[in-house]
C-alpha cells in the first residue's frame, strides 16, 4: 500500500497522486513479483487560444485514473528497488476547453512505467 504523488510539467502541466495496494509473492528476504491495483487524482491545465474572442484561455480537467498493476521488487540489506507497470483507464479522459478550437485532448488510456529506489527498510 503507497502513495505517490508527482509534478506534470512535460505537455500539459499539472499533478497527480495515486494511491496503490500490492500483493507481494513473497516476503522481504528477496526478489520478489507483486500484483495489485490503483487509483489516483490527476488535475491538468493548459493555455487555448480562441480565434472567437481573441483571447488566450486556460482550461484545465480534472481526471481519475483507475487500475492494475504488476511489478517486481527487490531487497537489498535496508533497502528496496523496484520495477513496476501500471496500466488503466482514465475516468473523465477527453477534450480541453469545451470545443475550442486548437484545444488539446488527454486519452482513456493511462499507462504508467517506473523505477523506484525506496531508501529506507527494515529486516524481522
Amino acid at each position: 500500500m503507497g502513495i505517490t504523488g508527482a509534478y506534470l510539467s512535460e505537455g500539459l502541466p499539472g499533478f497527480e497522486v495515486i494511491y496503490d495496494a500490492k500483493y507481494f509473492t513473497s516476503n522481504n528476504e528477496r526478489t520478489s513479483f507483486f500484483l495489485g491495483s490503483f487509483l489516483g487524482f490527476q488535475r491538468l491545465s493548459t493555455d487555448v487560444y480562441n480565434s472567437a474572442t481573441r483571447l488566450t484561455e486556460d482550461v484545465g480537467r480534472t481526471q481519475l485514473p483507475i487500475g492494475l498493476q504488476i511489478g517486481l521488487r527487490g531487497g537489498l540489506p535496508g533497502f528496496f528497488g523496484e520495477l513496476h507497470v501500471k496500466a488503466g483507464y482514465n475516468i473523465g479522459n477527453g477534450e480541453f476547453g469545451d470545443g475550442l478550437p486548437n484545444a488539446p485532448s488527454t486519452t482513456p488510456l493511462y499507462l504508467s512505467l517506473g523505477l523506484s529506489y525506496l531508501g529506507f527498510g527494515w529486516e524481522h
